[in-house]
């Protein structure tokens, strides 16, 4: 799960390797309690359960916590090892909740951190292309794909303690994103998802981050391997005072938008500053009967749209964890997660009607 992730955005201090103290090369915990392990451990796992059932290699992957993160190509990579639709759907829970942590080791490059000046630089090469890149986007329209997972604890013991229980699919979820003269609109297919909702993804949101720290100017916090080489990565942090950034939970069936302070990274191209990758936390968000905080991750790449590069998101997770009263002093706990891949991206034209598959 991702608590691990918290409170990790911001550090001005070189990076140390992710630990995962006590953990042996393979995970032997009871079954049904939360098992540290590393991405090499994953990877074993994903390894011997190729030779289980589905129901089996459920039981060997759902339950681990990865002590650092998995990237997409990994993800991919281990997916492809299993057979069953499940064992899929459990990989991409422990995997998605990893994101808000910090890398493997092998993905962190030994490599000199820019002087002041150039780290300037690479930033506003990040605001110029924010400028004048995204302006340039065509009028498109995307399918978005969510798969929506949910981790309900139980009502606290005696000892006002929560039982956790794994992360599990609740439902798969499409809809058509599309993007006109700069506005963003998401028209879903049947019902949509509740948890957090995040909007803003081809541009304004980047735009935020960027406008929001004018006031509270980012921190070199070093290199990461990107998608065409060396990635440099900074973080923020932005007070609610300062933050032009609203997350939406449902509150009373219905969703309540609420502005919040966050913290977070973001990965740039330091030659291009076209943006990576993006990471918000957000600081706790209270309701009458309703507590907790959202997270969204972000990773842009090329994309071919009417015969064009551009640089768009293709991945996303969402995850958002709080309590809720129930009432006669019961309150239960939750996580709810959604792993995003927006895939099919065409030039929107009038003339064009979007129908569903």
């Amino acid at each position: 799960m991702a608590q691990g992730g918290h409170g990790q955005a911001r550090s001005s201090q070189p990076r140390a390797k992710n630990e995962a103290a006590g953990v042996s090369k393979t995970v032997s915990q009871p079954m049904g309690a939360p098992q540290a392990a590393t991405v090499a451990q994953l990877g074993d796992t994903v390894e011997t359960a190729r030779g289980k059932s589905d129901k089996d290699a459920v039981k060997e992957i759902e339950h681990l916590e990865l002590t650092e993160r998995l990237s997409s190509p990994e993800l991919a990579r281990l997916s492809e090892e299993l057979a069953g639709a499940k064992s899929k759907a459990a990989l991409m829970a422990v995997g998605d909740a990893s994101v808000f942590l910090e890398p493997p080791q092998g993905e962190i490059l030994d490599k000199a951190a820019p002087d002041a000046a150039e780290q300037q630089q690479i930033v506003s090469r990040a605001s110029d292309y924010l400028k004048t890149i995204i302006p340039k986007l065509p009028d498109l329209y995307a399918r978005r794909i969510t798969n929506v997972f949910e981790e309900e604890w139980t009502s606290q013991d005696k000892k006002g303690m929560h039982k956790p229980g794994a992360l599990r699919l609740k439902g798969n979820f499409q809809a058509t994103v599309l993007y006109r003269g700069g506005k963003e609109v998401v028209r879903a297919e049947g019902a949509e998802q509740g948890g957090l909702t995040t909007r803003g993804t081809f541009g304004p949101v980047l735009s935020v981050v960027i406008l929001d720290n004018l006031r509270s100017p980012m921190q070199w916090h070093g290199w990461e391997k990107g998608p065409n080489g060396a990635m440099a990565v900074f973080q923020f942090q932005v007070p609610q005072k300062d933050s032009h950034y609203a997350v939406s939970f449902p509150m009373g069936g219905l969703p309540v938008a609420k502005r919040t302070g966050y913290h977070g990274e973001i990965g740039i191209d330091p030659d291009t500053g076209t943006i990576l990758r993006l990471v918000l936390q957000s600081d706790p968000v209270f309701g009458s009967q309703f507590s907790g905080h959202g997270n969204i991750m972000l990773e842009y790449g090329s994309v071919v749209i009417g015969g064009k590069a551009y640089t768009c998101p293709v991945r996303g997770v969402s995850m958002s964890t709080g309590s809720y009263w129930m009432g006669r002093h019961k309150t239960v706990a939750f996580i709810l997660l959604d792993d995003v891949v927006f895939t099919g991206y065409h030039v929107f034209r009038s003339e064009v009607r979007i129908l569903p598959n």
